[in-house]
């Protein structure tokens, strides 16, 4: 099922460009002198006939004339004519461009009709043409030595003032704009498909990772900066959200069940802190005994995430200068335990890579249900596999539109490749 963003960030541009299409069109169309088609029609005669046979000969002759006869319409000499009545402006060639004629299919019919930017003026011109052309025609049809002509038109039918204009055709070149609109935004929305590499469904952390989905939090901008508060924020998104992932979390490994876990992403984001604070949070509202450790010593966002300072901690009890005792902090409101992350003078990686990492660990799981640590992401620095290989499992986390499925397939793949036990994953800030 498609979220409301999904769909949203998916047929937006196909809507833009529909609507950028219409308003071309429109705009086009305000941009497109107006222009009036007023049509003169043409009766075309033939010799007369006595008989049946001879008036079928006449029909077919006038309609073979017809094709001669549109071509004359263009006439030089009786566009001059036509200027001349009217007193035009403009040049026989000018004229030339307004006027064309054809033959209605299967008749001996003729019209001649002229486009111009006035509607009374295109009418004036017609009728000119009304005028003129018989006697143009009669003249080339009478044959020397005789006085009547072999063929004859006939003004059936007068040109009057048309009422609206012929061009633009605002309708036409709305709907026009609206398909090309279409089109491109249909196109566009495919490279964005090809080109994304960044996650969006669950489906693609599925195939990155390679391992189910454990769950899906919604976007909420208080969980960036605060825990959940079991009781004010019992009832939104987020939380229902985190307890399925609760539910998800105990029937993993149902035989071996994992105890302490490692959090960690392939690029820097808050979604292991949040995900791993929450996490516990939900567990404690169970009964269930966790100890978190901000095992992030590069930028500690745990700690400042659950509002505890504290001078010691998670290096002083690896360096074996402190007991895990006087470190421990109970987070607020809630039974949680925190080994907070402390400064150090020494690399980040010499203190996770110590024997003193896995003892802690080790010991934090002998008291308690859960042990979760935050880890720095994969692309910072190698710290977080040295916190996945000394935790049960390994839990991936991905940002929906903003990590890119190959970060996170290597991310696993990585992890699988040195012995961490990959649980599984969650997608965070799903819209």
């Amino acid at each position: 099922m498609m979220h409301g963003y999904e769909f949203a960030r998916r047929w937006w541009p196909v809507a833009l460009c529909a609507v950028l299409g219409i308003a071309a069109g429109l705009a086009l169309s305000a941009a497109t002198p107006k222009s009036y088609t007023a049509t003169t029609t043409f009766f075309l005669g033939s010799p007369a006939s006595a008989d049946s046979s001879g008036a079928y000969n006449g029909d077919l002759f006038s309609q073979q004339r017809s094709a001669t006869y549109s071509q004359l319409a263009g006439n030089r000499d009786l566009g001059l004519k036509v200027i001349d009545d009217l007193a035009l402006p403009i040049t026989p060639d000018e004229l030339a461009t307004k006027v064309t004629a054809s033959q209605v299919p299967k008749t001996v019919l003729l019209q001649l009709s002229v486009t111009d930017g006035s509607a009374q003026r295109a009418a004036d011109i017609a009728n000119s043409y009304g005028q003129n052309f018989p006697k143009y025609v009669a003249r080339l049809e009478t044959p020397a030595g005789s006085s009547e002509p072999v063929a004859a038109v006939d003004v059936i039918q007068e040109a009057e003032a048309p009422a609206s204009p012929t061009a633009p055709k605002t309708a036409l070149n709305a709907v026009v704009g609206l398909a090309v609109g279409l089109f491109l935004g249909l196109f566009i929305n495919w490279l964005r498909r090809i080109f994304d590499r960044r996650v969006r469904t669950e489906e693609q952390v599925e195939n990155a990772t390679g391992t189910p989905i454990l769950g899906t939090l919604p976007k909420d901008r208080a969980r960036s900066k605060r825990k959940l508060d079991p009781d004010a924020d019992a009832k939104t998104a987020y939380a229902e959200s985190i307890r399925e992932l609760r539910t998800n979390l105990l029937y993993v490994g149902v035989d071996a069940p994992p105890k302490t876990i490692a959090f960690v992403t392939p690029s820097s984001s808050m979604s292991t802190t949040a995900t791993a604070a929450n996490l516990a949070v939900a567990l404690d509202g169970i009964n269930r005994y966790v100890a978190l450790i901000d095992a992030d010593l590069r930028s500690p966002r745990l700690t400042r995430y659950l509002g505890v300072s504290c001078d010691l901690g998670l290096t002083a009890v690896i360096d074996a200068n402190t007991m895990l005792d006087d470190v421990l902090v109970r987070v607020p409101t809630t039974g949680i335990d925190l080994v907070p992350a402390d400064s150090t003078h020494r690399s980040p990686g010499d203190v996770l890579a110590s024997d003193g990492l896995a003892k802690l660990i080790a010991e934090l799981g002998n008291s308690h249900d859960f042990v979760f640590c935050d880890s720095p992401d994969l692309e910072t620095a190698n710290d977080a596999t040295v916190i996945a290989l000394a935790c049960d499992g390994v839990i991936l986390t991905a940002v929906q539109g903003k990590t890119k499925r190959d970060e996170l397939s290597a991310a696993a793949q990585t992890l699988r490749r040195l012995g961490a036990n990959v649980l599984g994953a969650v997608l965070t800030d799903v819209r």
